[in-house]
């Protein structure tokens, strides 16, 4: 069965290689790619493959992930989306042993945490239609090893990753939800 998967945050790093790495797959029917600023993604927009549409999205904002919903949602039509890909992140540093920059802190959870949970509320109906055509659909979230628990201390992450740690660490537990 033809699958229709949105990749969010797909102009670099895992995003990217999502890509290209989904597209060596016959069985994707329409693939896309989600960039805050598509114009400054050049390795994404060498890509030449008529099943990738590249779409502008900021994951940060309501009004983006919305036009851009809409702007999938009509070339995917009552086919709906099968899977979701939450990718899209930011790493804002903030040194732990300095006074704490609140607005960069909270940054780090906006994108991180909030904009995957928006992300996914828009995409509902889609991945909704996308289920009704297959049976089921997928929401898969994006994490970081410097999410992991056991890692958050010592001398793996430097200290000016704690707020991108704590921000990825929470991107972890709507999984332990699901499979509890």
């Amino acid at each position: 069965m033809v699958k229709n998967i949105v990749v969010t945050g797909a102009n670099r790093g895992i995003g990217l290689g999502l890509i290209k790495e989904l597209l060596k797959n016959d069985q994707i029917g329409k693939l896309f790619a989600t960039t805050r600023n598509p114009s400054k993604s050049p390795e994404l927009q060498s890509i030449s493959d008529p099943r990738l549409v590249i779409v502008e999205m900021d994951a940060d904002s309501d009004a983006s992930i919305g036009k851009a919903v809409e702007q999938i949602g009509k070339v995917v039509g009552s086919s709906g989306v099968d899977i979701l890909i939450n990718n899209a992140g930011v790493l804002y540093p903030v040194d732990i042993n300095a006074p704490i920059n609140r607005k960069e802190a909270s940054k780090n959870f906006d994108v991180n945490c909030v904009a995957t949970m928006a992300v996914t509320f828009f995409f509902k109906e889609l991945l909704k239609a996308g289920a009704k055509k297959a049976g089921h659909s997928q929401v898969v979230n994006i994490s970081s090893v410097l999410g992991s628990i056991s890692l958050t201390w010592g001398a793996v992450p430097p200290r000016h990753f704690t707020a991108y740690n704590m921000s990825k660490a929470r991107t972890y537990l709507p999984l332990f939800i699901v499979n509890s």
